[in-house]
């Protein structure tokens, strides 16, 4: 199997701790890197939930924490949506965490980068401030990146404001160096992302499976603010799905610009129509707008299944 060296930048998160678990039990994905960034929930949390999650399947993934504050703005969090702790208040039963690499998030990504036999994949599902950061301190890995696939921003408006995504009104600056880098980039928005929803017949199932289902399930509680305030969307899965199984997805190839100035229209994702009737790969970013639901709840309830093995 020719699996892709992915590495994932993340700040877990409900979501994000879906998206993780998804990677990790994808035999298809090399995962060579969980970087954490300041989000969802300070990068201190990030950071401890990644360690507890990559502990939980007791792979031996490196970690590496990120950036505490976006480049320019101030930190912004979503703790009304995701808990104190980033995970809706789970009380983990042990204190089981996996190592922290002693290396600086910059230097451990092109560390790996650089040193890897073919191109990399990186999935981005927090805010892009490591990335950017990466991008303009080592602009050579630009070079080894095969594609960078996103979950942040959305045609159809913002969830954090009527204008933004919250990735991207958290740190618009970074967004925007990233899309202007040229890498190829998937963006899976809200468009797509709000329609990638489970039911409780769903949580129901994968609880049954094994500990990492119970986990999954046991975090999406229909009383939880994340859901009731987020309807249980999985975001951040739709980014490292969409790497080996684009062929759940609709999309358009757009030529994508973030506002990055304060005031109303903050971390607002910019579509160039001048494109919109020209061939759909023209655009430099594609631009997920739809999936097969049935497809998705599939192809992540088989993942997680795969725990069961080991």
């Amino acid at each position: 199997m020719d699996k892709e060296i992915v590495l994932i930048d993340c700040d877990p998160g409900v979501d994000d701790a879906y998206a993780l678990l998804y990677a990790l039990a994808d035999e298809s994905l090399d995962v060579r890197l969980i970087a954490t960034v300041s989000g969802n929930v300070p990068v201190d949390v990030t950071t401890d939930n990644a360690q507890r999650i990559v502990a939980m399947t007791k792979k031996n993934v490196p970690i590496v924490k990120g950036s505490k504050r976006p480049l320019l703005k101030k930190p912004h969090y979503a703790e009304n949506i995701h808990g104190k702790n980033g995970m809706n208040n789970y009380i983990y039963p042990n204190d089981n965490k996996a190592p922290l690499l002693d290396e600086d998030v910059l230097t451990a990504y092109r560390r790996i980068i650089m040193s890897a036999n073919k191109p990399v994949v990186i999935s981005a599902t927090g805010p892009l401030t490591n990335i950017a950061r990466l991008f303009l301190t080592y602009p050579e890995v630009k070079d080894k990146i095969k594609l960078l696939s996103v979950m942040g921003g959305g045609l159809k408006g913002g969830n954090t404001t009527f204008a933004a995504e919250f990735n991207f009104y958290v740190d618009p600056d970074a967004a925007s160096i990233v899309f202007d880098s040229g890498v190829e980039i998937i963006m899976a928005g809200l468009d797509v992302t709000e329609k990638a929803t489970i039911t409780n017949e769903f949580l129901s199932e994968i609880s049954q499976l094994n500990d990492k289902g119970k986990f999954l399930a046991d975090i999406m509680t229909n009383d939880s603010p994340y859901v009731k305030m987020d309807s249980g969307c999985l975001h951040d899965v739709v980014a490292l799905m969409a790497i080996k199984h684009l062929d759940i997805f609709q999309y358009q190839n757009i030529d994508i610009y973030i506002e990055t100035e304060e005031g109303l229209t903050r971390g607002m994702t910019i579509k160039d129509f001048r494109t919109e009737n020209e061939n759909k790969n023209k655009g430099k970013v594609k631009v997920l707008l739809d999936l097969d639901i049935n497809a998705f709840r599939s192809e992540l309830k088989e993942k997680i299944k795969n725990y069961s093995k080991y």
